[in-house]
């Protein structure tokens, strides 16, 4: 990765497939006067969209989950898995035409891949998505499964040699902190669960998780039966835990331990990846930052279904189960922070230390359809005020999304920014 300044604007699933790449980059480019597109390369979930074409026809597509590239069998013959590709995809390829295009056109190219959350690999390979203590298997696969870790890193082998990106973001990859259905089920419960009840339920003891547990010398059984018991005690006192985790782990050590394990393990993980392509950059949101991409947001772009549990939430000091903020700075290159409109003005003030010492690149997202940005001046003083904090990027979610009304202020937003960076 360089040092050069770059607006970027994210570019969703199925806008690679609903527009030629030609029209992407004369919006995002000529028209919003962006430096370049990230591209999301494969759709986490089945997605509905419905927008407008530059010249003002109606455009619609179901786009299946899954892969948007036809992956290079050379680089997994390490795994027996194989990404699974979009049933939508057929013979096309967005990201090798988008990619080409922008080199035509001296355009900074990302590309940003999903890793746990892949409905559509999740589907055809059951045991390899997590599990919870009563045996419900989880929306995301699960980063302790060796194959699914070395799956990951083939994907990212593969994406930066088939179309050198400049560079690649990841996200979803830290474990849920809360339980969320299957798609396509509903929970039902006789009382509501709790903050507390709803981590446990999302907490992983699939084989993989269980048997690494063993391994490392932990009891993982015993880690079973205890949180098993306390959700039998929600159900049967229909009363949630008072407490927080900090105080429950600390009266079982047991747990904790295995939650801890579970905790080193995907930090191991991330650094395998980042080690593979050091081009990677990790896409997190530090506390709970209001951000939804997907949405449709505006009238004349439209959009798909809101994704706010496609944001990996990091809560200051880590969670028990995640890597904290300053801990992925330790190992990632890069990170691209998802910041909400009102924090932009410091948030990229201070990066973090990496590992040699050296401050790590931080970058700021944020989602250009916020209702904080239906008048222009917001907009442009928040790109202006993030410009001036000093963050290596700036990249816009949603950029696509905003009505033909709203991008005379982002094109008048990202302009002040780039003279804030001007030699």
């Amino acid at each position: 990765m360089d040092n050069r300044f770059d607006i970027l604007i994210h570019v969703q699933p199925w806008q690679g497939l609903l527009y030629n790449p030609e029209q992407l980059l004369d919006l995002a480019v000529g028209e919003l006067g962006a430096t370049g597109i990230t591209f999301s390369v494969k759709a986490a979930e089945s997605q509905d969209a419905i927008a407008l074409s530059p010249t003002g026809e109606l455009l619609a597509m179901r786009l299946a989950p899954g892969a948007l590239w036809q992956p290079d069998a050379e680089q997994y013959a390490s795994t027996r898995l194989r990404p699974q590709t979009s049933a939508t995809l057929k013979s096309r390829q967005p990201a090798g035409r988008l990619a080409e295009v922008c080199r035509d056109r001296g355009q900074a190219f990302r590309l940003r891949l999903s890793v746990l959350r892949d409905a559509g690999f999740a589907a055809r390979h059951p045991e390899a998505v997590s599990c919870n203590a009563l045996s419900l298997p989880g929306h995301s696969l699960c980063p302790s499964n060796p194959d699914v870790v070395e799956l990951v890193r083939c994907q990212l082998l593969d994406l930066a040699g088939q179309f050198e990106p400049a560079a690649i973001e990841i996200e979803n990859f830290t474990r849920p902190n809360r339980y969320r259905a299957a798609a396509g089920t509903a929970a039902c419960w006789p009382t509501a669960p709790g903050a507390i009840e709803s981590g446990l339920l999302a907490l992983c003891f699939c084989p993989s998780c269980q048997q690494q547990a063993n391994l490392a010398g932990l009891d993982a059984a015993a880690a079973l039966r205890s949180v098993q018991v306390r959700l039998g005690h929600w159900l049967h006192d229909e009363r949630v835990y008072a407490g927080t985790m900090n105080n429950l782990l600390a009266d079982d050590a047991i747990l904790a331990e295995y939650i801890a394990h579970q905790r080193h393990a995907l930090l191991a993980s991330i650094q395998l990846w980042v080690r593979a392509v050091p081009k990677v950059s990790l896409v997190v949101a530090k506390e709970k930052t209001a951000v939804h991409r997907g949405t449709a947001g505006a009238s004349g772009t439209g959009g798909a279904g809101s994704e706010p549990d496609a944001i990996d939430h990091l809560p200051r000091g880590g969670s028990p189960w995640n890597p904290s903020f300053e801990e992925l700075a330790g190992v990632a290159p890069r990170l691209t922070l998802l910041i909400a409109p009102n924090a932009s003005a410091h948030a990229c003030e201070c990066p973090p230390e990496g590992e040699a010492g050296s401050r790590v690149p931080l970058e700021a997202a944020i989602d250009a359809t916020s209702p904080s940005f239906a008048s222009g001046p917001d907009i442009v003083r928040c790109l202006s005020d993030i410009a001036r904090s000093g963050a290596a990027g700036i990249e816009l979610e949603s950029g696509l999304h905003v009505s033909p009304s709203r991008r005379a202020f982002i094109r008048q937003a990202i302009r002040a920014a780039r003279r804030e960076r001007s030699p």
